[in-house]
């Protein structure tokens, strides 16, 4: 998503391009009157799923390819291009083969919030863990288990009390 931050618009802190380009939904704010209104509409629109995928693609990545629509510009703290420059040789390999030249890690999809958890907390005081990686980390991700040594010591209570509160 191209762009610089400012303004009026629609944005987030990370973009995926799994399903598409899209600002992932866990922290948005659209600024302006175009960009208000679309959300609005969107989330009026938005049937309930049970379905995790379902939501994620008509929540998510609908939202975004609705603002692109709109022509409202869309902006990401951590796009693609940022989030690329974080993976060097070795953490690459520690994700999946796949992604083990630069070039393929800067185009083949992957969730940031999973792939690259430890390079945002670390690397640039990121505010967000994901519970899923913690609790079940489907993508066997390597080294998630150790995630109490990287998040900062003051901010274990609250992860701690939030995966108690919200369950296995």
């Amino acid at each position: 998503m191209p762009g610089a931050l400012g303004g009026d618009g629609f944005f987030g802190l990370t973009e995926s391009l799994g399903g598409g380009a899209h600002l992932q939904s866990y922290g948005l704010l659209g600024r302006g009157e175009k960009a208000v209104a679309e959300m609005l509409g969107h989330l009026a629109a938005l049937k309930d799923t049970r379905s995790k995928w379902q939501l994620v693609q008509r929540g998510e990545i609908g939202l975004s390819q609705r603002m692109l629509s709109a022509g409202v510009p869309c902006f990401a703290l951590f796009g693609q291009e940022r989030l690329a420059t974080f993976a060097n040789a070795a953490t690459r390999a520690r994700i999946a083969p796949r992604y083990s030249s630069a070039d393929a890690f800067a185009r083949v999809p992957f969730n940031p919030c999973h792939h690259l958890w430890r390079e945002l907390v670390e690397g640039t005081g990121y505010p967000y863990l994901k519970a899923e990686p913690i609790r079940r980390n489907p993508l066997k991700l390597q080294g998630v288990e150790n995630w109490r040594q990287v998040v900062p010591a003051a901010e274990l209570p609250i992860i701690e009390e939030h995966l108690a509160q919200t369950g296995p």
